[in-house]
């Protein structure tokens, strides 16, 4: 079990800051048979801590410059933005065959380009989400609530 598990387990969002300040990768990288803390923590909406524990994984997404999901995925804010400015899944594919994204994160691309072209100039929530990701900043640290886009998400 991944230190991040435990921390969210025991409802502990130090011990998750102070993990993702001594490595961000933690936000990102499996916990558990399930995935990334936040795909663990969408798969279980009854875990106890869900309602403190996921503002507190997207805030911390989004400091690192992610774009959380609804999903649980979590996507680098310029991949996002360059795949929805290319709209080219081949590149999506390089990009998973390279290393860049993971599979899970070329699934929410690759749904996030079946939305209509332009949503991302549209759908506040979206735009909210990209550039919090985009200036590395926490909306969380002062306000309560789920955040993360539906766009792409759910696959």
């Amino acid at each position: 079990e991944a230190p991040i598990k435990s921390a969210v387990d025991l409802a502990d969002p130090l011990a998750v800051r102070t993990l993702a300040e001594l490595d961000p990768a933690t936000l990102t990288a499996p916990c558990c048979d399930k995935g990334p803390v936040l795909v663990y923590l969408r798969q279980t909406p009854d875990h106890p801590n869900y309602s403190t524990m996921v503002p507190c994984i997207e805030g911390l997404l989004l400091e690192n410059g992610f774009v959380p999901f609804k999903d649980g995925s979590a996507v680098p804010v310029g991949i996002l933005m360059g795949a929805l400015a290319e709209r080219d899944e081949a590149a999506l594919t390089e990009q998973l065959r390279d290393g860049s994204i993971d599979f899970r994160q070329f699934k929410t691309l690759r749904a996030v380009l079946t939305l209509p072209e332009g949503f991302e100039h549209s759908d506040t929530s979206f735009m909210f989400l990209v550039r919090n990701a985009t200036d590395r900043t926490n909306p969380h640290s002062s306000a309560d609530g789920d955040l993360s886009s539906d766009a792409g998400g759910g696959g």
